[in-house]
């Protein structure tokens, strides 16, 4: 009796070590000396399907994270190399080392506190293929002002403390302080304060 369709077998292309570029391999299938049929099998690597920083802006010193998601169930000895443009203000691993199987992988992304907010490019490649996702690094802000005590009498002094919403970055910055309405209030000294690196 001749063979149905469901009595076929179909091949199936091994996962057994990782492939980095395209492959192709021919099926043959010999029924007698008059059936015989060849097809040719093209079998395609993982490649990087989607890339997400997540959250996407953060104050620099803060953490993110960046995740990958792959076309296919990754084979064994899968490897995501990572690179950051420009250097230095964000930490990532250099590469990822995607376990057998697995089609989403994620890794942190710290980052540096700032003086200038800066646009940082995160690529990652596997193989031929690559995806790239930016992530922004702000420099910190005033976060609050406060002032003790709130209310005083005319010719009474006041302090005032400004807090950062973020740490300071390599050799510190300066918060320039000023008064709307000098008649009434000035600033004492310069009205420039210093905060020191790491500091709030």
């Amino acid at each position: 009796m001749a063979a149905t369709a469901s009595q076929l077998a179909w091949a199936k292309a091994s996962p057994a070590q990782a492939m980095t570029r395209k492959t192709t391999t021919t099926i043959s299938a010999t029924g007698s000396a008059s059936v015989k049929d060849s097809k040719v099998l093209t079998v395609n690597p993982p490649a990087i399907d989607e890339f997400v920083i997540d959250p996407s802006s953060v104050l620099g010193g803060s953490q993110s994270k960046g995740t990958i998601s792959l076309s296919t169930q990754a084979p064994a000895g899968t490897v995501i190399t990572l690179t950051a443009t420009p250097a230095g203000v964000v930490t990532i691993p250099s590469q990822i080392n995607v376990t057998s199987g697995v089609q989403i992988v994620s890794f942190i992304i710290k980052t540096s506190a700032v003086a200038v907010t800066k646009n940082v490019t995160i690529k990652a490649t596997l193989g031929p293929t690559n995806k790239s996702a930016s992530i922004v690094v702000r420099s910190p802000g005033i976060g609050s002002v406060k002032f003790t005590p709130t209310r005083v009498v005319g010719g009474g002094n006041v302090l005032g403390t400004v807090t950062l919403d973020g740490p300071a970055p390599p050799g510190g910055i300066n918060v320039t302080i000023t008064s709307g309405n000098t008649n009434y209030a000035r600033v004492v000294g310069t009205g420039v304060v210093k905060v020191n690196a790491g500091a709030l």
